[in-house]
């Protein structure tokens, strides 16, 4: 039985490492639309926004908000780290 539930948490590392890339595949064309209309990659105020977003859900389905907070700004710096080397290139 054991065994089965690792295999299940495999497979939700499997999919969660490709939502990830997908998401940075994301903030790329993001970074592209935020250049072309002249905007700067971090604003602060939407990161706090989808942070708190995410802290009430996370409270809804009794996970630890504060973990929560720390995966999605973890993800969050990783995207803008990717859009200011996609910036810095052009």
């Amino acid at each position: 039985m054991l065994n089965f539930y690792r295999k299940i948490i495999a497979l939700i590392d499997w999919f969660l490492l490709n939502l990830i890339s997908g998401r940075m595949k994301t903030a790329l064309r993001i970074e592209k639309a935020k250049r072309k209309n002249n905007l700067p990659i971090y604003c602060p105020e939407v990161e706090e926004r989808k942070i708190n977003l995410l802290k009430e859900s996370a409270r809804r389905k009794n996970l630890d908000e504060n973990f929560i907070a720390e995966i999605f700004s973890g993800i969050m710096k990783e995207s803008v780290k990717v859009q200011e080397n996609q910036r810095a290139k052009k």
